[in-house]
């Protein structure tokens, strides 16, 4: 690979969106939204079972009155790095923050995973919420209305003969139609 994208190999899977089916009705239906534990009600990666809950947000979907629950979760490493300790019981620095954002729609549970380490976070945070919070399931969309086709105007009414201001002109072998009120001409019969 070209050097600028020998370092995409180093990449690892920061954005993840899985869909399962589900019996819920509502993302509701998980109870309220500071006691659930994302990892486990969502079968999220184990580790996370570990990790600070740092936020919590509702948001609805005006477009389809649909719920979406929305957990900022932090981790820190079960044993801190040299130097690494903030000291007393605050333990070590968060190494990986998960963004989520889950709803349920057409029966599916939906979730989207965001995962940022530090240096990440650090440096794209911000966007990094937004992503999550721009989330919307298209299983959730409502679908679009049919676009019916442009109708077309019916015919002028037909003029008296005489009164016409249209009249064909040929030259260089072309027809074009000149107006002869207004000294408008066009390729084609107004």
């Amino acid at each position: 690979l070209p050097a600028p994208l020998h370092r995409l190999r180093r990449c690892r899977r920061a954005l993840r969106l899985c869909v399962a089916p589900s019996t819920l009705g509502s993302i509701k239906d998980l109870g309220k939204l500071e006691y659930i534990k994302a990892p486990e009600a969502l079968s999220l990666d184990k580790e996370l079972v570990r990790a600070d809950l740092v936020n919590v947000a509702k948001s609805l979907d005006f477009a389809t009155d649909n719920v979406y629950f929305k957990w900022d979760l932090a981790l820190a490493p079960k044993v801190c790095a040299s130097g690494d300790q903030f000291g007393g019981a605050l333990g070590c620095s968060y190494d990986r923050i998960t963004l989520l954002s889950a709803t349920v729609a057409e029966g599916n549970l939906v979730v989207l995973q965001v995962e940022a380490n530090a240096q990440q976070w650090k440096d794209h945070g911000t966007s990094l919420k937004l992503l999550r919070d721009s989330f919307v399931s298209a299983r959730d969309t409502a679908p679009a209305a049919p676009i019916a086709p442009p109708s077309t105007p019916p015919p002028p009414p037909a003029l008296p003969p005489g009164d016409d201001p249209w009249e064909p002109v040929t030259q260089d072998g072309k027809t074009f139609y000149y107006n002869k009120k207004t000294g408008e001409s066009s390729w084609s019969r107004p």
